[in-house]
């Protein structure tokens, strides 16, 4: 009677045992290794999609914040006040739109140093004539 696999070489006497080839314990050794660096990738992502998802939150509301204090303000682009003053209920009234300095500050700039002379010329007459 032959034994099951008498290609390969039986273990201890005993006929139904076969050791592994290398190739096969090489193999195993490897997947092994192949799915605890896969499980090390995936923690290190999923830590690494967490903090930036955290850094996306913080650099969204410091955008939040700058937009809100640059266009939502009662500044223009140089810093000056846009109204120029309250009326009832505190309705604020400005001269010009208030995002027309953002939009063409040296057109907006011509435009309020017109206005101050014009005012200044005003002012000077109606004081010549109060003098008369």
């Amino acid at each position: 009677m032959a034994a099951p696999n008498s290609q390969l070489p039986a273990v201890s006497g005993n006929p139904n045992i076969v050791p592994k080839k290398e190739d096969e314990e090489e193999q195993d050794a490897f997947a092994i290794e192949r799915e605890r660096l896969a499980r090390e990738c995936k923690a290190i992502e999923e830590k690494y999609l967490k903090e930036e998802a955290v850094r996306f939150k913080k650099y969204e509301a410091d955008m939040r914040q700058e937009l809100i204090e640059t266009y939502f303000s009662d500044k223009d682009i140089f810093g000056d006040k846009i109204f120029e003053e309250t009326g009832i209920d505190g309705i604020k009234a400005a001269r010009y739109a208030g995002t027309e300095s953002y939009a063409d500050p040296i057109a907006y700039l011509q435009k309020k140093e017109a206005f101050a002379k014009s005012a200044a010329n005003t002012s000077t007459d109606i004081l010549l004539q109060n003098l008369s």
